[in-house]
């Protein structure tokens, strides 16, 4: 529900919601319901379009039909609403009439629901002074069968009635049937941790109140913006927690404030706490100097996380002159904050050590440990390198992956053209050689890994490795390259080259004979499922016996200019791999986690229910990606990998999920082709290749049948192992 009514003071309300989708067979909580006509059954007397007891409501600009009577579960009737369009805020919902209810007790609602659209369940009281507040519940999934939530509220005590919102607020239909309220006498909420005696912050877990604040706090905030501050809220283990709110914001920040603690200068302190949010947050530190004066210092950034969490350990060593501190978990955009549970103390176990040093790594201080003796502004062995039309800021040490203070960060503030990055000493190399560079990373934009090697010559070279998407979070990436024939040192930059900020840590490089494969492979991958594949490409390769990965999106599979499902499945029997490419060949990096649910595994289901498979490899639609993306692949259980659009060659480390490949399209040379098959051969990898259409005069993803066949006479006449996808992914994940 996006009411500008929903976050109205919320008097003290104390919610421990728990959602659970059941079967529909299962009953809800024991008891007397308290809902009159719960399932439905009953019209209104004057109104049989109405059914009684119930209301219809909508807000906003949102236009909705209410449907009654609808198909229910089990019985006859059940209500329905449809909203058809919506341009802004706003929602529609059934509800029940306002139940008389005991303050401070707990009940347990339940309702049968089924809905092709998100949707959210909302809690309307009536106080005892005639006026509402409302309480937001959960945000409950789309489900295509009938499906059951079930949660329980402790009711606050200023309280005389309620009604439950089961609210629709995109487009979509709601159905709702066998609805209860029950009084809850089996499970109270828990009781509130106790308090932490390691903590310097006092009233830490925020269970002490004083006149609607928490004993020793207080609001805080500057700039310009509309902030509201709520407490308390239902924290992590069932105790009080503190929410801080922006509905508009155009500069500054909002947080709540802890009592200032007593520390001793240049001392490490150890910081973390519990918090959840719609919206990215930090943790600044704020110093009161022993001249009366403030300073600050940026702690972490830390990702949206609608579930609790817990910030890791993060230390920081006071200034000389500190005398104060206290740590701001802030915001700065329209959204919410809840924290809690803050833990301050000198005393409790430091992060643990990094792990020890790599004798293989090629990267002089690599995990970036070792400040320079010269100047400790800069790692051993390191210097900020940037070129360009830009302004970046080059800062070491910050806290790195494990809660220590020895990574580096980049920030580029201003940028018209070039990158900027942290440059490690060359590296003396082989030529025609395979190795493996790894690092740890977080940024809050897209990066570039860029090799400079250094020729025979004396003359520099570039090349492209990869470009690892934004990652709030610290991630681990790695990639291998082969070294040309005339290289002598090799420099491995990570790089930015917009707006925005990179830190890394953790470089290694190590020379990998042992990531070959036993033998080459080549695999060819047709993507998006067009009939001049079908037309042009299937003859030739059927003809040399190579069986190829054909990526299908399955909602195509009915348009013109794309293959049926006669012909899919004819190329199937004639042993053909058949891949998903989504339902719609959507962005998926622009989606939410219900959309990324139909595009990834709605179009293996479409699949399977053609009659295709096994289903067990996804191709990415236009290459892109991000952490949510290959995550939900993997997670999904749907797939043992997935190919990007990521340029190279795979070896035994290779990702599954991002298997990198080679782009075939109007320019491509035949001989161009014939090199990456030579050079795999050369060094034993697996190398995929990725068509589209297959005709003449087409677009720049396109190639010619003449192309094609030259092609595949070339890979017949070396040799080499030709899988699908597959058949590849089983080697390599074995």
């Amino acid at each position: 529900m996006k009411s500008p009514l929903l976050y109205f003071v919320i008097m003290a309300t104390v919610i421990t919601s728990a959602i659970f989708v059941i079967n529909v067979n299962k009953t809800l909580a024991a008891g007397v319901n308290l809902i009159a006509n719960p399932g439905f059954e009953e019209a209104e007397a004057t109104d049989p379009t109405r059914p009684a007891n119930w209301h219809e409501s909508s807000w906003g600009s949102v236009q909705a039909n209410f449907i009654y009577p609808a198909p229910g579960i089990s019985n006859t009737s059940a209500a329905s609403v449809t909203v058809n369009s919506t341009e802004g805020t706003g929602d529609a919902k059934w509800y029940f009439d306002d139940i008389p209810v005991d303050a401070d007790q707990t009940y347990v609602f339940g309702t049968h629901y089924r809905a092709d659209v998100a949707t959210e369940i909302d809690a309307r009281y009536l106080l005892s002074d005639g006026t509402y507040s409302y309480a937001f519940i959960a945000s409950v999934p789309a489900s295509a069968d009938w499906s059951t939530v079930t949660y329980t509220f402790t009711v606050p005590s200023n309280v005389v009635s309620v009604t439950i919102f089961h609210v629709i607020s995109s487009p979509g239909t709601l159905t709702v049937d066998d609805v209860s309220l029950e009084l809850d006498v089996v499970s109270p909420p828990p009781p509130p941790p106790p308090p932490d005696p390691t903590s310097l912050i006092s009233n830490h877990n925020l269970e002490t109140a004083n006149t609607g604040f928490p004993s020793g706090w207080s609001q805080g905030g500057w700039g310009t913006n509309t902030a509201n501050y709520v407490y308390p809220v239902a924290g992590q283990n069932g105790g009080s927690a503190i929410r801080v709110e922006l509905s508009s914001w155009s500069s500054g920040d909002v947080k709540w404030s802890h009592p200032a603690v007593g520390i001793t200068g240049g001392n490490t302190y150890y910081f973390s706490d519990d918090y959840r949010s719609n919206v990215s947050s930090n943790i600044t530190l704020q110093y009161k100097l022993d001249n009366g004066s403030y300073a600050y210092a940026w702690l972490v950034d830390l990702p949206a996380n609608t579930n609790w969490t817990k910030t890791a350990t993060y230390n920081f060593t006071a200034p000389a002159n500190a005398v104060e501190v206290t740590a701001f978990h802030l915001i700065n955009g329209v959204g919410f904050l809840e924290t809690d549970n803050y833990i301050l103390t000198g005393e409790a176990e430091p992060p643990p050590p990094p792990p020890p040093l790599d004798p293989n790594n090629m990267i002089t201080n690599g995990n970036l440990d070792t400040a320079s003796a010269s100047g400790p502004s800069n790692p051993e062995g390191w210097g900020g390198d940037s070129w360009g039309t830009l302004s970046a800021d080059f800062v070491y040490p910050v806290a790195d992956a494990s809660g220590g203070t020895a990574a580096a960060r980049v920030e580029i503030n201003s940028y018209s053209s070039g990158d900027a990055k942290w440059s490690h000493t060359p590296v003396a190399i082989s030529p025609n050689t395979t190795y493996s560079f790894f690092v740890d990373y977080r940024s809050n934009v897209d990066t570039e890994i860029t090799l400079q090697y250094k020729l025979t010559d004396g003359s520099y070279s570039y090349a492209w490795l990869n470009s690892p998407p934004a990652s709030a979070n610290w991630a681990s990436v790695n990639y291998s390259f082969i070294t040309p024939a005339n290289a002598v040192e090799v420099t491995v930059f990570h790089l930015i080259s917009l707006v925005g900020w990179l830190e890394t840590d953790n470089y290694k490089m190590i020379k990998q004979d042992s990531l070959r494969f036993s033998e080459a492979m080549v695999t060819l991958v047709f993507d998006d499922g067009t009939t001049s594949i079908y037309d042009n490409a299937i003859p030739i390769v059927d003809t040399a016996g190579i069986k190829t990965t054909q990526a299908i999106v399955s909602g195509y599979v009915t348009y013109d200019g794309y293959m049926n499902v006669g012909q899919i499945m004819d190329m199937q029997n004639n042993g053909h791999e058949i891949a998903s490419h989504s339902r719609s060949h959507a962005h998926l990096t622009q989606l939410n986690e219900t959309q990324l649910q139909g595009e990834i595994v709605g179009s293996k289901d479409d699949l399977v229910a053609m009659g295709f498979g096994p289903i067990t490899t996804f191709v990415y639609p236009y290459g892109e990606y991000n952490n949510t993306v290959t995550r939900f692949v993997k997670d999904s259980g749907y797939y043992i990998g997935a190919r990007s659009v990521e340029e190279g060659f795979n070896y035994t480390n290779t990702d599954p999920y991002l298997l990198m490949t080679q782009h075939v399209g109007v320019n491509t040379t035949v001989q161009e082709l014939k090199d990456a098959i030579d050079l795999a051969i050369a060094n034993k990898s697996w190398v995929t290749f990725m068509f589209h259409d297959v005709t003449y005069g087409g677009n720049e993803y396109s190639t010619t049948p003449e192309a094609l066949q030259a092609f595949v006479d070339y890979i017949k006449s070396t040799g080499i192992n030709t899988v699908t996808l597959n058949e590849g992914l089983q080697i390599l994940n074995n």
